[in-house]
């Protein structure tokens, strides 16, 4: 090829660019379109960042609130549980306390729980009836009725350590526990 001169504004310079084509400059203007571009790409990257960002904290939070919320119920539960067993002793010791008095105001209690321990009993041919000194006379004065039609021998005993309106019967066969304080005993563990 001949030599060639090139004159002035023959040839076009061709745009400067700072970042591999991503915007470019020519003759001191910028190229808006690519720029605009460049923006909105950037945005959207920026966006889905922020997303995904946003996305883990919610989810790191929501995972805290399941521990708390689980963590409260659990918590609630026990209360619940303690305090039910909490009225439920109290309820006993109320219980335990009304029953005890009425014992010792009321003598015809302790009648009748002697009454109904004889009749249960199956073997009658000794029979051994603790009760409390307090209760020993109003026994004492029943017992020709609890034994009218019975052939047995029955020996009263009054002890300090039965509880009064209380009796222990012992037979041949077996002992009977009609204790105030065992009956409550048992209505705990039922109820517990």
């Amino acid at each position: 090829m001949p030599d060639r001169i090139i004159r002035r504004g023959e040839i076009q310079p061709k745009p400067f660019s700072l970042n591999n084509g991503a915007s470019s400059v020519e003759g001191g203007k910028e190229n808006k379109p690519d720029m605009e571009e460049l923006l909105k790409k950037e945005y959207e990257r920026g966006f889905l960042n922020g997303q995904a960002s946003g996305k883990e904290e919610v989810k790191a939070q929501l995972d805290m609130l399941k521990k708390a919320v689980e963590e409260f119920s659990k918590q609630k539960q026990e209360a619940f549980k303690k305090a039910e067993r909490q009225m439920v002793e109290l309820s006993l010791k109320i219980a335990r306390a009304i029953i005890g008095r009425e014992a010792s105001v009321d003598k015809e209690a302790v009648v009748s729980i002697v009454r109904d321990v004889l009749d249960e009993v199956k073997d009658k041919s000794k029979i051994l009836l603790f009760i409390h000194p307090d209760d020993e006379s109003v026994i004492r004065e029943h017992l020709p009725k609890f034994m009218a039609g019975i052939e047995a021998d029955i020996e009263l005993i009054a002890d300090d350590s039965v509880e009064q309106g209380g009796c222990l019967v012992q037979t041949p066969s077996g002992r009977i526990d009609a204790l105030v304080s065992t009956q409550i005993e048992e209505m705990r563990k039922r109820l517990l």
